[in-house]
Parts: C-alpha cells; structure tokens; sequence
C-alpha cells in the first residue's frame, strides 16, 4: 500500500492523524522519507549487495548461548 499523503508530503500537522504524525517525526529522526510501492519496487529489482567477511559461530551447548562474530 502506497503511504498517505500526509505522510508522503512528510510534514506534521494538527490535520493530520496521530499516527500519520508518528510516523512523520520517525522519518525525520532518522532523516529518510517514505516511498510509494512503484518506486520501492523499482529500487528492490536493481538492489545488488557486494559484500565479502568472515563469519565466526561459537556455540555454548551448556547453555545455548551463542556467539555471532562479522570479522
């Protein structure tokens, strides 16, 4: 589903649901924007990751702890 408008346009309002609102200020905190469908869809078809690391597992079988480690 595509966000509202309000959302989409990203400015708080007293018009504006409180929901619509929270989501607002949690964009602007982590400075993002939220996008229609079409456009995230776009983006998803052509997102690549080239990434190469070392992965280090410990394992403790005592009390099932476990360690994950990205060297």
């Amino acid at each position: 589903m595509d966000p509202t408008p309000a959302v989409l346009k990203g400015t708080a309002s007293d018009k504006n649901q409180p929901w619509e609102n929270r989501l607002i200020e949690t964009a602007q905190k982590i400075e993002g924007r939220f996008g229609q469908l079409a456009q995230l869809l776009a983006m998803s078809r052509q997102f690549q990751v080239f990434e190469t690391s070392d992965l280090k597992v410990a394992t403790n079988r005592d009390t099932g702890e476990a360690e994950i480690q990205f060297l």
